[in-house]
C-alpha cells in the first residue's frame, strides 16, 4: 500500500496522490488505546487472582482458573 501511495510512477497510473504521513496514525489510534487499556485491565483482573502460599508458591484461585 505505501508503494502504490508514494511511488511517483504509479501515482501517474493509478491517478492518486501522496498521503500525509501524519494520517497513517490517526486512523489507528482509537484501536491503540482500546487494546492498551484492555491489556491493562487483563493484568489488573490476573493479579488480583494471584495468592501466595506459604514456601513462595503462587496459587491462582480466580475467574480465569
Amino acid at each position: 500500500m505505501i508503494l502504490i501511495q508514494y511511488l511517483p510512477f504509479i501515482n501517474i497510473a493509478f491517478a492518486s496522490r501522496s498521503v500525509a504521513f501524519p494520517h497513517f496514525f490517526v486512523a489507528a489510534f482509537p484501536w491503540f488505546t482500546y487494546m492498551l487499556l484492555f491489556d491493562e485491565i487483563r493484568k489488573l483482573y490476573v493479579r488480583k487472582g494471584l495468592k501466595r502460599m506459604p514456601g513462595g508458591v503462587l496459587l491462582y484461585e480466580s475467574w480465569f482458573a
